[in-house]
């Protein structure tokens, strides 16, 4: 009967080293599982990666460049189709529509203006009129009766001539005059359809012969002016076309798709500039107002087989440009170069580096800090 203590003491230990092994067997799977080795040795791994690629490195090659040179410049019409409108006689103006602003679409035949002679007695138009009538009336019936006297042979064909010849030049000075004298005084037509582009009177100005009064745009052909100071006239000689847009609209227009050809450069710089102008003539488009300024954008001709580097890859040092070129031994070496026109991007390269060889093109900044610290260690790079 005593045994029967022991024998469940003996059960109890028994279970109790079973419950242990299988709790120390739990533990031992759990670290397996989530063992800090591998993960440690692929985040080191993956920070060398980073590293290496802090620096790309770009392989020179001679390829296709053409420049893009940021300017000023200014919409303006074009001086074949503007038109000015100038008074044939002196007297006190005066507007035959209300609405004559800039702008103002008109046509062609259409009244502008009206010239009265009314108080005027240096020159008095409706006075000029009356006085060409009487002479074109008496020469009208002069001729008339000449006319009938040469049918009967009562004059000779000398006195016949005279009288037809100042009939038809009376006819003549009356017909130009009817056609522009009312009883409101010369009539002022515009000569074609077209905007107004300028108004230089005011109603009731007094005005002279050939003073000019308002000035019309055809809608046919405008001009681009681009400003280039004068240490950059080298550009013009491949300057082929340009890029503009102006404040008041989001759209770019480029002269290549407005029939755009360059046709002239200004000599010397204007009285009040300091700029050389060049000029292209584009096609009228009625989403630009002449007069009005823009940003230009001068793109070159296209240059085969020229070293270019990326702009990332330029560092600038009291006033020079440099790049820093990987070496043989995979340093780095500040090479200084003489660089050409950018488009924007890159940057032709006109002396200091040639084909094949590996510039630097991210992080620049970076490195040049790094060198300031330290000597660089070789480096692995990379093409790009």
């Amino acid at each position: 009967m005593r045994s029967a203590p022991v024998i469940f003491f003996i059960i109890c230990l028994a279970l109790m080293a079973s419950c242990n092994e299988r709790e120390t067997g739990s533990h031992d799977h759990q670290d397996e599982d989530h063992s800090p080795a591998e993960p440690v040795a692929h985040d080191n791994e993956e920070d060398h990666d980073h590293e290496k690629e802090i620096y790309k490195i770009s392989t020179l090659k001679p390829s296709e460049f053409s420049f893009v040179y940021r300017t000023s410049g200014q919409v303006l019409p074009d001086t074949k189709d503007e038109i000015l409108i100038t008074t044939p006689a002196p007297g006190i103006i005066s507007f035959t529509g209300n609405l004559l602003y800039p702008g103002i679409k008109v046509g062609k035949g259409q009244q502008l203006f009206s010239v009265s002679g009314n108080n005027i007695t240096e020159f008095n138009p409706e006075v000029a009129y009356s006085k060409i009538e009487a002479e074109y009336l008496t020469a009208k019936e002069n001729f008339e009766r000449a006319e009938r006297l040469i049918a009967d042979r009562l004059i000779t064909g000398e006195h016949y001539l005279e009288n037809k010849l100042a009939y038809e030049k009376a006819r003549t000075a009356y017909d130009n005059m009817r056609n522009t004298v009312t009883d409101k005084g010369n009539i002022i037509a515009s000569p074609a359809s077209a905007y107004i582009n300028n108004l230089y009177v005011t109603e009731g100005q007094m005005v002279r012969t050939g003073d000019r009064i308002a000035s019309i745009i055809i809608e046919n052909r405008l001009v681009l002016k681009a400003d280039i100071p004068p240490a950059d006239l080298d550009i013009l000689g491949n300057t082929r076309k340009a890029n503009f847009s102006t404040g008041y609209s989001p759209r770019i227009f480029s002269t290549d798709k407005m029939n755009g050809t360059i046709i002239s450069y200004g000599r010397s710089t204007g009285k009040n500039s300091y700029y050389v102008p060049v000029y292209f003539r584009i096609d009228y488009d009625g989403e630009l107002i002449p007069g009005t300024f823009a940003d230009v954008w001068l793109i070159g001709e296209k240059v085969p087989d020229v070293i270019v580097v990326p702009n990332t890859a330029l560092m600038e040092e009291y006033g020079k440009i440099y790049v820093f070129r990987e070496m043989e031994n995979g340093e780095f070496e500040k090479t200084y170069i003489t660089a050409g026109q950018s488009d924007g991007k890159v940057t032709h390269v006109i002396h200091g580096l040639k084909e094949g060889d590996r510039v630097a093109t991210e992080n620049t900044y970076r490195l040049k800090l790094s060198l300031q610290e330290t000597a660089l260690p070789a480096h692995s790079g990379h093409n790009h």
